[in-house]
């Protein structure tokens, strides 16, 4: 509503001495202008491509998902925030991804990437508390408390209410298997072990096999290096403090889900590739080529007769103008 009384007022009042700032700082909003404003460039004949600089007002056209918040997230929260939907659209308002738009509301929760920091006590010990689907990831999350503070984090594929899980910094002179949930460098485990949630560089965060199912498989060491196979077959060379969680991610039927009816993908935000069915005519890259020549069948296809070659006396001519018949 206050988009249109906008778009009245601007259109009515164009000598009005108004700047964006101003709007901003009226309705704590953003708005953004798909065209500069106070510019006099108009179109070249000969790019028919562009857009004209010059439109109907002179503030340009307003863009109605330009218009958020202000304020960001500064800290950490445990409550869900809602994601904003762009439609398919840039910041300029064109349509830029066709299948895109729709769907129910999306919440996306804060997932801590760090199981243990550096400078946090060793070993950390949590409880988990809870065990959610996440609507903007594949895989489940949950709830974990360790002292004064609550944190979502990636659950394991085993991983129930109840459980106490452990972070770990310690590299053990003997390799250990390690529990399902646990968090341990990836030079503590034993060749072998399935490992999910891994680090390419030490405390940056998890960074490989983060989506439901996913795990990969340590191979080999090579000093303080170790080398991870993925399920790519591709190789992986990590530092042997780089932390990782033991077990794969949960919901490993995840790949195995039916949507079932159209109308799931367009509750998802998905959507239709077209209208009604029509037959390939080879206009978008597939290749009509003729019919092969048809088979013909007219005569029996058994085997050839044999030939056998001799040689002929000139004497057998005279024996057979005698009435003598010569079987070969």
């Amino acid at each position: 509503m206050i988009l249109n009384t906008l778009r009245c007022s601007l259109v009515a009042r164009k000598s009005v001495d108004l700047s964006v700032a101003a709007l901003n700082r009226t309705f704590k909003c953003e708005l953004h202008l798909s065209v500069p404003l106070n510019s006099k460039t108009k179109r070249s004949p000969n790019k028919k491509h562009e857009m004209p600089h010059r439109l109907n007002t002179s503030w340009g056209r307003l863009v109605s998902r330009g218009m958020r918040e202000v304020e960001p997230i500064t800290e950490y929260t445990v409550k869900p925030q809602p994601v904003q939907k762009t439609g398919g659209r840039g910041v300029d308002g064109r349509r830029e991804i066709g299948r895109i738009g729709g769907g129910v509301k999306v919440v996306w929760h804060m997932t801590d990437p760090n199981r243990i920091t550096e400078t946090e006590a060793d070993p950390k010990i949590e409880i988990v508390k809870d065990i959610i689907p996440e609507q903007t990831r594949s895989g489940f999350i949950a709830l974990v408390v360790g002292g004064e503070k609550k944190r979502w984090i990636i659950a394991t594929e085993n991983m129930k209410k109840g459980d106490i899980i452990k972070s770990t910094r310690e590299i053990p002179t003997v390799p250990i298997q390690g529990e399902p949930g646990d968090c341990h460098p990836v030079g503590a485990l034993t060749i072998g072990s399935s490992v999910c949630q891994v680090e390419r560089h030490p405390y940056h965060g998890s960074k490989v096999a983060n989506a439901a199912g996913g795990s990969i498989q340590i191979i080999k060491k090579l000093g303080d290096q170790v080398v991870l196979k993925m399920p790519s077959k591709q190789e992986m060379i990590i530092h042997e403090n780089c932390l990782c969680v033991v077990g794969r991610v949960s919901n490993v039927d995840r790949k195995n889900r039916e949507l079932g009816k159209a109308g799931a993908a367009r509750q998802l935000g998905i959507r239709p590739k077209s209208g009604l069915w029509m037959r390939k005519t080879g206009v978008h890259g597939r290749k009509i080529k003729p019919p092969p020549r048809p088979l013909k069948f007219d005569e029996p296809h058994g085997p050839k007769p044999k030939v056998h070659t001799f040689t002929v006396d000139p004497h057998l001519f005279h024996v057979r103008k005698q009435g003598v018949r010569l079987w070969f």
